[in-house]
């Protein structure tokens, strides 16, 4: 028997029914020889017992990482990859039955300074996609297309956490996602960027990031995401977990949204999806101008305003 190549790590969150669909996508592989790791961080037992009971025997492992944050639910499956690589997609996910051998190949065709890869992440629309969602805002859906053409990263160029792949020495060298990055719980909380920032200091120890368009992922967009709402708070939180991991880029990157922002009588012009993409710039900077003490350092509570953006309760 061929010893495995690449360990594909699911991590699931009290989703069984979408997880079963991405386990079985993995499970379907071809042309490469794979190990799968699905790390259950769900907070019931019983639940957590009765969906391991229904992989026996087969050519998976199931563990259980009791303490939420999707950074160590990750950290979980790495500590059990004895694979050259290791290859990350989300619980509401389908991958390609190449997925696999496509990462794989990335990494053999490549230098081998070259330790990180990923590719293609497309919507699965569960429900229609509104008029007013621009193309600008899909990025917050982690959906990913740099082209067509196989290529190293450039620039603050990134590959979502639901395809993402690393050469598993580097990544464990790197110390793995930082757990104070990343989703924790069921939701509430919707922190991002320990992947870009695992790939970022791998990529500052001298390694480099390749993007593989043929490796395809399916992104599960269902229609609780498709609320404007719910992309307020992507947006806030993003600018969070932006100062969380570079400060001078966050304030940067708010410093131009609030120059667009600050153009109020654009803020009616324009298509639905114009306006909108507007509004979330506008989003960022409030949120950026809170982190920061600004405008609203004078309020009684601005803790309970960035509260309220980031959609941890309401304003009172």
């Amino acid at each position: 028997m061929t010893a495995a190549r690449i360990t594909a790590i699911l991590c699931t969150y009290n989703r069984y029914e979408m997880a079963s669909d991405a386990i079985a996508s993995l499970l379907q592989q071809r042309d490469v020889p794979f190990r799968v790791i699905v790390v259950d961080n769900s907070p019931d037992d019983a639940c957590a017992a009765a969906f391991a009971s229904k992989y026996p025997g087969r050519e998976i492992t199931i563990l259980r990482q009791t303490q939420a944050g999707l950074a160590r639910a990750r950290n979980t499956g790495l500590a059990s990859c004895d694979t050259e690589f290791v290859a990350f997609i989300d619980d509401d996910a389908v991958a390609d039955p190449l997925w696999l051998r496509e990462i794989v190949n990335a990494f053999d065709d490549s230098a081998a300074d070259v330790a990180v890869a990923g590719g293609k992440v497309v919507p699965r629309w569960e429900a229609p996609r509104p008029a007013w969602l621009p193309d600008s805002a899909l990025t917050y859906l982690s959906l990913v297309d740099l082209g067509e053409r196989a290529r190293e990263l450039v620039g603050r160029e990134w590959l979502a956490g639901t395809n993402i792949a690393f050469r598993t020495e580097r990544l464990r060298d790197a110390g793995g996602f930082s757990v104070h990055l990343g989703r924790a719980g069921g939701g509430q909380n919707l922190m991002s960027n320990e992947e870009t920032e695992a790939m970022r200091r791998i990529m500052a120890g001298g390694h480099r990031a390749f993007y593989q368009p043929a490796a395809i992922v399916e992104h599960r967009i269902g229609a609780d995401r498709l609320a404007r709402q719910w992309f307020r708070r992507r947006v806030a939180w993003q600018c969070v977990s932006d100062f969380m991991v570079d400060p001078e880029f966050a304030r940067r990157r708010a410093s131009g949204a609030e120059r667009a922002a600050s153009r109020r009588g654009r803020l009616r012009r324009g298509s639905a999806a114009e306006r909108f993409r507007r509004e979330l710039k506008s989003v960022y900077a409030e949120t950026a101008d809170l982190l920061s003490g600004g405008m609203l350092a004078t309020e009684r509570q601005p803790r309970g305003k960035l509260a309220s953006v980031l959609g941890l309760r309401r304003d009172r």
